[in-house]
């Protein structure tokens, strides 16, 4: 598996193969380690993130969101490169993704207690062919939020191939012990 982690201005990437290196020091037993496979510079400072699948949200402290994807196509072509980005300045606290069917929504929560959500349209012209998330809506929170939650969510509704639609959407915490 992957494990990505966010270390001040880098996004690493590292991978587990549960396997001891074959390189153990004498006398010590031979223990799994993590092995880092990649990397992305951010511009500031990430904070906070987010993934589902192959794709990874990251939060900055000034940059807003970063839109990151993961792709491993063997050994040598491991790759982790951002998709798109926010271009408006904010502090992101908390990002997730929300989840409908086959649409992906990105959750942001900024400084000043506004929820933005965005969508990465390459086919729209105003995204600049994917470079920049579109702005989808946004809305503000009598609370600062510091946790989101990704919950699935049971529907009735069926999808388009008659089972249920997969939806997740997220749960918040707050500052003040306020759940929402």
């Amino acid at each position: 598996g992957y494990l990505p982690c966010g270390v001040g201005m880098k996004v690493l990437m590292f991978m587990w193969h549960g396997e001891a290196p074959a390189a153990t020091p004498q006398g010590r037993p031979p223990t799994p380690q993590l092995e880092q496979c990649g990397f992305f510079d951010t511009p500031l400072s990430v904070n906070c993130m987010a993934t589902i699948k192959s794709f990874i949200l990251c939060g900055d402290i000034q940059k807003s969101i970063h839109f990151l994807q993961w792709r491993d196509k063997g050994p040598n072509q491991r790759v982790l490169s951002r998709l798109s980005h926010d271009y408006h300045a904010a502090a992101a606290c908390a990002v997730d993704f929300l989840v409908e069917g086959k649409s992906l929504t990105l959750l942001a929560i900024d400084d000043r207690q506004n929820v933005r959500l965005y969508v990465f349209d390459m086919a729209n012209p105003a995204s600049y062919k994917g470079k920049r998330l579109l702005h989808h809506a946004a809305f503000h929170l009598p609370c600062a939020v510091t946790k989101l939650l990704r919950q699935r969510i049971r529907t009735a509704a069926p999808g388009a191939n008659g089972k249920p639609a997969t939806v997740f959407g997220s749960l918040f915490a707050s500052r003040e012990g306020s759940l929402g």
